[in-house]
């Protein structure tokens, strides 16, 4: 007669279940983030009132509004220089060489803006200027730039007669 026809293959037993593969390590929690830069002020500071880290002063009919060095957060480096010809423009800082310090170590105070004016950190000086925009308003009417004094600065500032 015919040939019998190969019986079909016997099923393969199911395998057991492999192992579920281990669980990935639980993720690191993130780093905290770096503590916050001190927030630049916001709103409209009137011409008399004086940017919030100066020191403030109403005496004998001249008004003053001063950046100490080691007050309100203030960190002025012991090289720096004062320049305030721009003052009635509406600008005026300090200025100090690169190769004394870096904006980290001495950062400029909270309602001033670094510049630069050199494109390296190696040569060149930066520059914390306080502008009419960077510290929210006008400086008073009279104002003057106290750029008494030469060499290294402990303060900067401006003062003005009262009305």
């Amino acid at each position: 007669g015919p040939p019998t026809p190969p019986s079909p293959p016997s099923p393969n037993p199911p395998s057991p279940p492999s192992p579920p593969p281990p669980a990935p390590p639980a993720p690191l929690p993130p780093p905290p983030p770096p503590s916050p830069a001190p927030p630049k002020p916001t709103g409209h500071r009137e011409p008399w009132e004086c940017p919030p880290e100066t020191v403030a002063v109403n005496a004998s009919g001249v008004a003053s509004c001063t950046w100490v060095n080691g007050k309100h957060g203030v960190r002025i480096i012991n090289t720096a220089h004062r320049y305030c010809d721009y003052f009635e423009k509406g600008y005026f800082g300090y200025t100090f060489d690169k190769t004394a310090g870096t904006p980290e170590q001495f950062p400029c105070p909270v309602s001033a803006g670094l510049g630069s004016n050199s494109p390296n950190n190696n040569t060149g000086s930066w520059f914390c200027t306080v502008t009419t925009d960077s510290s929210r308003g006008t400086f008073p009417k009279d104002a003057k730039a106290n750029c008494s004094g030469n060499g290294p600065i402990k303060f900067f500032g401006y003062y003005w007669p009262m009305q």
